[in-house]
């Protein structure tokens, strides 16, 4: 395999953090094979691991940006290159989107994932981005310093509902939120938020490790302290909301309850709902967990709940 690294103007390789930044446009030569770096690794994936999983449904690719994530000679022309040059953006799209079809090339019928969290920045071109995924991760969507979240909660929600559009059936995507694992409000928080769209939910425990420690934390809310199962929800009823339901409030109803959020921002909300709901008495944050009907409903800033259809 000739070399693929991603250089400077000068010649050295460029690191991403700790790791060589491969360059995966077609700007790099072919190998005496005839391939390049983008369906080359793919090809490599298979042949030493995917092909000998049977019971493998599909990859996940990182870094599956609109962008690149780093300055560097891209076209290999002697100079550096910007990340934020749209022609740049464009020339790492196709490398990765030739990545993917190798993939689907190789694995006919699996998913292809990725790491889509940056396409849904307000500013991100997704030009031929469209339907390349058949899901993804919204990594660390609150919780971090750089989260989307910190942008205000319309803004993270803009972006969530912009990478769920631009993936393939059966659009597998992953809303991921990095907290402390007793702080209750903040997990109903961010759960409630992913339960205003159509993405799975997952937690990610940040009190240990510079990133996050690693195991399943499991909340009451997740199957009704016990007394359910992960699908207690049912089906949705509302699609989607794109504004308030009722004093900033969003809300969507499920077949088997309902789910609101009030977002950051929106100060502590009373809202009013109508007769057939009530609160759970879960193991956990038992303030917000009573067995009475709710028709009175208080919130904090920053606070969601999930209520029980009757």
């Amino acid at each position: 395999m000739v070399s693929v690294s991603l250089r400077r103007a000068g010649g050295s390789k460029v690191l991403d953090g700790t790791s060589l930044t491969p360059n995966h446009t077609d700007f790099v030569p072919k190998d005496a094979n005839g391939k390049r770096w983008n369906t080359w690794f793919a090809d490599y994936h298979f042949d030493q691991v995917w092909k000998y999983i049977n019971k493998l449904d599909g990859t996940f690719t990182d870094n599956f940006f609109w962008k690149p994530a780093v300055n560097g000679d891209w076209n290999r022309d002697g100079t550096s290159d910007s990340q934020n040059d749209s022609t740049v953006g464009q020339w790492w799209r196709n490398g990765m989107i030739t990545h993917a079809n190798q993939i689907k090339t190789r694995m006919p019928g699996k998913l292809v994932t990725g790491n889509a969290g940056r396409s849904g920045q307000p500013e991100a071109n997704n030009t031929g981005f469209d339907k390349q995924l058949h899901g993804g991760v919204l990594e660390r969507y609150i919780g971090e310093t750089w989260s989307a979240e910190n942008q205000g909660w319309k803004t993270m929600m803009d972006r969530y509902r912009k990478v769920m559009a631009l993936l393939a059936n059966p659009r597998l995507l992953i809303f991921n939120m990095k907290g402390n694992p007793t702080d209750y409000k903040t997990f109903r928080y961010g759960f409630a938020s992913a339960l205003m769209d159509d993405a799975y939910f997952d937690f990610s425990n940040g009190t240990g490790g510079p990133l996050y420690k690693p195991g399943v934390v499991w909340f009451d809310e997740y199957d009704r302290a016990g007394t359910a199962d992960t699908k207690w929800l049912g089906t949705a009823v509302d699609a989607p909301p794109t504004s308030p339901w009722k004093d900033g409030v969003y809300r969507r109803r499920f077949k088997n309850g309902m789910a609101l959020v009030n977002p950051r921002g929106n100060g502590n909300r009373t809202v009013t709902i109508e007769p057939g709901y009530k609160r759970f008495l879960g193991k956990q944050a038992r303030g917000s967990q009573q067995r009475e009907p709710a028709t009175s409903i208080t919130l904090q800033d920053r606070d969601g709940i999930l209520l029980v259809k009757n």
